[in-house]
């Protein structure tokens, strides 16, 4: 039944995607989907005679144009390339096509995997199945991971790889469990370094916590150091140091160049805001990580929680939670573009499965069961949001959005009026379909464990 639960799971996250992917590049993807062509038909990491050519995110060393981005996640998307040119399908001739099998063979794909991996992982916390579908279904559908999944970027592969990490870390020890978890957790580091290097060292205190044994450890180690150390090779083959591109603002230093100087890399300065601006804004804004899905507010809650249970079977969770602040803490104080035009505060991505895992845990207590209406409230809410910002910026390449205050407002006002809507008319379907056994009183709570 659990096998036949996770191949439908599968199925039909990979058919949403399938569905919904993007048909074309926009900026922010194209320098990575140059760098794919580019190692598939001329076996470069030179971007110059790419069919179409990035005007960011690409950085110029050596007379020649390479992308900014970390080259091992458009190493992995020259793979299903690489096949689909074998058949006659390039990027140059078949765009759309190409394009959209690229991002759902990685991204969709991995997407697909992290809602399987998501699902079974709150059935083993003790969620009943109509529980783990309804918030497998809110973290698919009602976060950033909706959007985000659409296009060809780093931020949901990570999200699954950090994910997986955890389970992998805070579940069975054993050899074979150690090398994938440092594996998974490796390679979110080669996609995103900062989230991944800060959960590198939350998983290996996990680890040493759980007293998993030094042998564990060094396993673990040592298979997140063969991502790290292939680009770590690569870094130093293309921009001649370990430093990543973002922190080269050299080599941003061509005419036309919208990355330079001042607005160069992690810690440039596209807008100019206040500290404290910049937090709210990014936090509460009109493209604000809370304000957008405010359904994960209900795991930064279990968060503080955490961070406050000192006894030693939390420990694994306070660690989590004590790498997710830090993480948001990075970003929020050494960042200030928004992550550009797009949907979210996206830098905080990898952590939407960890947020919404966490809420889990209210679902599960019934001193909590008054915020259960409130949840379902602002998983609504924030499933409407999400398909606001796709169906709106469809022909422009959702996520990559620019939402101005009014249209966010609107926005809002819809989401909200269609989420009372739903949540008035259909307590009932919710008692005896999404949430079967459970009385409305009792909200969430389920008994049968």
């Amino acid at each position: 039944m659990a096998g036949r639960e996770s191949i439908m799971v599968f199925a039909v996250s990979f058919l949403l995607f399938a569905i919904l992917t993007n048909t074309g590049y926009v900026e922010n993807d194209l320098s990575r989907i140059a760098t794919i062509e580019s190692l598939v038909e001329r076996h470069t990491f030179v971007i110059d005679d790419a069919s179409a050519q990035p005007k960011v995110d690409k950085v110029a060393l050596g007379g020649h144009y390479y992308s900014d981005k970390p080259p091992i996640l458009s190493i992995i998307g020259a793979v299903p390339y690489l096949l689909l040119s074998n058949i006659g399908i390039s990027l140059r001739e078949h765009t759309a096509l190409a394009y959209r099998l690229i991002t759902l063979s990685v991204v969709g794909f991995s997407t697909a995997l992290l809602a399987v991996v998501f699902n079974r992982a709150l059935k083993a916390e003790g969620l009943a199945r109509g529980q783990s579908l309804f918030l497998t279904a809110v973290l698919l559908t009602a976060t950033p991971i909706f959007n985000y999944s659409v296009t060809y970027n780093s931020h949901t592969v990570a999200a699954f790889l950090l994910f997986a990490g955890y389970l992998l870390t805070a579940g069975h020890a054993g050899k074979k469990t150690a090398f994938l978890a440092g594996l998974s957790t490796g390679l979110c580091a080669a996609v995103e370094m900062p989230v991944g290097l800060i959960f590198l060292a939350a998983y290996a205190a996990i680890m040493i916590v759980l007293r998993r044994g030094f042998k564990d450890v060094l396993i673990f180690s040592a298979a997140a150091a063969l991502p790290l150390t292939a680009h770590a090779i690569l870094n130093i083959h293309l921009l001649g140091d370990l430093r990543p591109a973002v922190m080269h603002p050299e080599y941003w230093g061509y005419p036309g160049s919208e990355f330079y100087g001042e607005n160069s890399g992690w810690f440039g300065a596209t807008h100019s805001p206040g500290r404290i601006e910049y937090l709210l804004n990014a936090l509460f804004g009109v493209q604000g990580f809370l304000s957008t899905t405010p359904v994960l507010a209900f795991g930064a809650l279990v968060f503080i929680r955490n961070l406050t249970d000192t006894r030693r079977e939390n420990a694994a969770r306070l660690i989590m939670a004590a790498a997710s602040v830090l993480t948001a803490a990075f970003y929020l104080l050494f960042t200030s573009s928004y992550g550009g035009n797009a949907h979210s505060f996206r830098y905080l991505i990898p952590l939407v499965p960890l947020l919404v895992f966490a809420s889990a845990d209210l679902l599960k207590e019934e001193k909590t069961r008054k915020l259960h209406t409130l949840l379902i409230f602002a998983a609504f809410y924030s499933f409407f949001m999400a398909q606001i910002t796709k169906a709106a910026f469809y022909q422009t390449g959702a996520p990559w959005v620019n939402y101005s205050q009014n249209s966010f407002i609107a926005a809002s006002l819809v989401s909200a009026a269609l989420a009372a809507y739903v949540l008035a008319s259909a307590h009932a379907a919710l008692r005896k379909t999404i949430l079967p056994g459970m009385s409305y009183n009792r909200g969430l709570h389920n008994t049968e464990q």
